[in-house]
């Protein structure tokens, strides 16, 4: 029976193939991804924020307000990775990986953070 989880090298090996899937999108696209994920991620903090500004429950029950303004912050991390779009912390991780294993230049390493973190 096959393991549930990859192991290590298994891993390496998709990151790298996900590095060079990245490598080939054309910059405008990276760019709008980079885009939206930022909006998606601002909805989920404005989202908290308003949830931790409800003075009647500050009052009340201010343990419950904060457990709950916890639990709705990752709803725009959720939203990023359910319709597919880039923060520029996975990049960070997996250009590196294609870069050092030779899969993509070096040159669309900076080149991608720059596009990635422009917005």
């Amino acid at each position: 029976m096959q393991p549930p989880t990859l192991s290590s090298a298994q891993v390496a090996k998709a990151l790298v193939k996900s590095g060079v899937s990245k490598h080939n999108d054309r910059y405008e696209f990276i760019f709008l991804k980079a885009v939206l994920a930022g909006v998606m991620l601002s909805f989920g903090g404005l989202l908290s924020q308003v949830i931790s500004a409800s003075p009647g429950l500050a009052a009340s029950d201010p343990g419950l307000l904060k457990v709950i303004s916890g639990f709705v912050f990752p709803v725009g991390l959720v939203m990023i990775v359910l319709q597919g779009q880039e923060l520029l912390t996975s990049n960070m991780m997996i250009f590196p990986m294609a870069v050092l294993k030779g899969a993509i230049p070096w040159w669309s390493l900076p080149l991608n953070w720059f596009i990635g973190k422009s917005p």
